[in-house]
This record gives C-alpha cells, sequence and structure tokens, in this order.
C-alpha cells in the first residue's frame, strides 16, 4: 500500500543517511500534502494526476519540490523492485526551486558588525563565524580535542558532503580569539542553536540592517576572493564537494572589491584598429552547445596569422595575445529551421 511503502522507504532507507531536520520534512510532505490527497491504495492504482494534484497544493516551491522529489524516489524503487510494472512518476514534470541566495557583509556593515559585538558575550562564536566560514552548527560541535595548534588547524566534523568533513587553517585571528575562551567545557562553544539565534536576533536589530548566521559565512568566503586565494582553496575551507559550487554560490556577489576593480577601466587606454561585423559561416543542425570551429581570416590584414583554426567564440591565439590584444564576440542567430550564421564582432585594440 502507499503510505506503508512511503513510511518504510523514509524510516529504513533515508533516516540512516540524512539528518533529522531533512528526516523532519520528507514527514512532513507525506503527511500533510502526499496523504491528505492519495487515498492508500496500492501503488499500481497510483495514477499521475494525482501526484500533480497533490504537488499544486504545497503552497511554497520548496515542499513542491520536495514532494515531487518523495514521489520519484518511491516509485522508481517500486519499479525496480518490479512491484509497479509501470513508473507514473515518470510523467512528472521536473519541479524547480531557486533557492535564495545569501549576500556578504560590505566592509562597512563588517566594521559595524564587529563593534556591535564588543560587549556581547558570544564574541568569540561570532568573530569565528566571520573568521573561518564555518557552518551554524558545525561549529557548536567543535571541541578542544578538534584544534591542532601543532600543525596550525582546526577539524570540522560534517555531513552534508565528503568534503565537509575536513581540516580548516587555524588563523592568527582565530588563535587569539581561542585564548579568551576558558577551557570549562568540552565543547569550544557550549551553547545551543536556540540560545545563539535569540542573541543574534538581539545584534541584528541593533545593527541596523539585515543579515543572517550563514551570511558571516559568505562574508567570509568574500573576503577570501577579494584578497585573490583561489577558488579551489576556498572551495575546499568552506566544505564544497566541487569548485562549482563555490563559483555557483559567489558568481552573484558584486562586492566593493569589483565595484572598485571596475573603476579601473579606462576604454581610452586602449586604441581600436580594427572593428567590423564578420558572418563567419553557415552550419546545418548545429550540435547544441558544440561550438563552431573557424578562422578569422580578415585579421590577417592587421597582422594577425592565427597557425590554427579558433574552436568556439572566445579563444585566443598565442600569436594573437603576445602581438596585441583581441576581443572577440560572437551570437549564433536562425536563418531557418535547419541553418545557423555565426556573426562575429572583432575588435583588434592594443596599448599606445
Amino acid at each position: 500500500m502507499l503510505y506503508e511503502y512511503i513510511d518504510e522507504r523514509l524510516n529504513e532507507l533515508k533516516a540512516p543517511k540524512i539528518k533529522p531536520k531533512s528526516l523532519s520534512i520528507l514527514r512532513n510532505a507525506a503527511n500533510i500534502y502526499i496523504k491528505p490527497t492519495i487515498e492508500n491504495k496500492p501503488l499500481s492504482k497510483v495514477r499521475t494526476p494525482e501526484m500533480l494534484k497533490a504537488i499544486e497544493n504545497c503552497p511554497y516551491s520548496y515542499m513542491r519540490q520536495v514532494v515531487y522529489n518523495v514521489f520519484r524516489a518511491v516509485f522508481k524503487r517500486a519499479y525496480q523492485y518490479d512491484i509497479i510494472s509501470e513508473n507514473p512518476a515518470e510523467k512528472l514534470d521536473f519541479v524547480y526551486h531557486k533557492r535564495k541566495k545569501g549576500r556578504a557583509l560590505t566592509h562597512e556593515e563588517q566594521t559595524a558588525f564587529i563593534k556591535q559585538i564588543q560587549d556581547d558575550s558570544m564574541r568569540p562564536l561570532w568573530l569565528f563565524y566571520l573568521l573561518s566560514g564555518c557552518r551554524c552548527q558545525k561549529a557548536l560541535s567543535i571541541t578542544w580535542q578538534d584544534i591542532d595548534t601543532e600543525n596550525h588547524r582546526i577539524f570540522i566534523r560534517g555531513t552534508k558532503t565528503e568534503a565537509s568533513e575536513r581540516y580548516i587553517p587555524l588563523f592568527p585571528q582565530i588563535a587569539d580569539i581561542l585564548k579568551e575562551i576558558p577551557h570549562d567545557n568540552e565543547r569550544v562553544f557550549p551553547y545551543t542553536l536556540r540560545m545563539i539565534q535569540w542573541h543574534f536576533t538581539r545584534i541584528r536589530k541593533a545593527s541596523g540592517f539585515w543579515f543572517r548566521i550563514h551570511d558571516l559565512r559568505h562574508t567570509f568566503a568574500t573576503r577570501c576572493l577579494e584578497n585573490g586565494i583561489t577558488t579551489k582553496t576556498v572551495s575546499k575551507w568552506l566544505g564544497h564537494k566541487h569548485t562549482s559550487t563555490t563559483d555557483e554560490i559567489y558568481s552573484h556577489l558584486l562586492t566593493e572589491f569589483e565595484r572598485s576593480e571596475v573603476a579601473k577601466f579606462n576604454p581610452n587606454k586602449y586604441k581600436t584598429v580594427y572593428s567590423r561585423n564578420v558572418v563567419l559561416g553557415v552550419r546545418k543542425n548545429p550540435k547544441p552547445n558544440s561550438g563552431v570551429r573557424f578562422r578569422i581570416c580578415l585579421a590577417e590584414r592587421v597582422g594577425f596569422e592565427p597557425t590554427k583554426p579558433f574552436m568556439g567564440a572566445y579563444t585566443i591565439s598565442s600569436r594573437a595575445r603576445s602581438t596585441g590584444l583581441r576581443h572577440l564576440s560572437a551570437i549564433r542567430l536562425p536563418i531557418n529551421n535547419t541553418l545557423f550564421a555565426t556573426v562575429c564582432k572583432v575588435i583588434i585594440s592594443f596599448f599606445p
């Protein structure tokens, strides 16, 4: 029966692998949105329209995605074990949920925050978040045995990804903070989550601007990137499994550092010697995202002689790179249903 199979999957298969909070969300999805919408019956009698109705009854996109994932997981497993001959969940359209991205504190906000916490009893914890990029609850699980002063590192226990269990550097600033904390408890920060949330709400109101505890982690990562630390290193410190995760999260952050870098750009420094729209060629039935293979023959008029075809729109030859600065942008325009023309604007400039 449907209800029993869902409960079995959650309790026996999911419970040992995920955190209690995540398990609670899955159970709420089943009890609040799935069971009241679909009656308890054999899995073979459950139809796609019934699943759609349960998904549409969810008021938030996040919960709609959770219900969708429950249906997909439950019926995929039932199909693999030959409990059902057809998987009705395969007909469901993917439910997209856009996560709210955090933000990094500006330098002024960071200064104001540090000033605000000077007399707070949890000051070492707030500074630790800001200087380590550690997740909120992970910092609360750090013990004094996890502090390796000999090798200048701190062990972080993790459950979110394989990379979340890691070592982070024991920066000198963090070492100074730890000296302020008495060793009268096994944990470095002997607080409950509810306690720090209450303190943080009070600090945020006094600060005069809105931010979350997790934004202190974003602030740490942003300050690292601003100071030239590589994405790979920052990703390792944050406990991201892939550097693409770091890129995705922090690519939207336009910081003061980036604005100052943009301000350095002066178009008058360059002298354009050649600019023209060029139709590079027509291809039949191009593959999606395959790139376009072509030669910039007209570039030879100003002294560039590419030794091999360029691949894609932004490849630059070593000859062109050493001779001058070339900007190349291309767009693929549809001519009809099967033909596409690649129109390229070539701008060749040099430093005066």
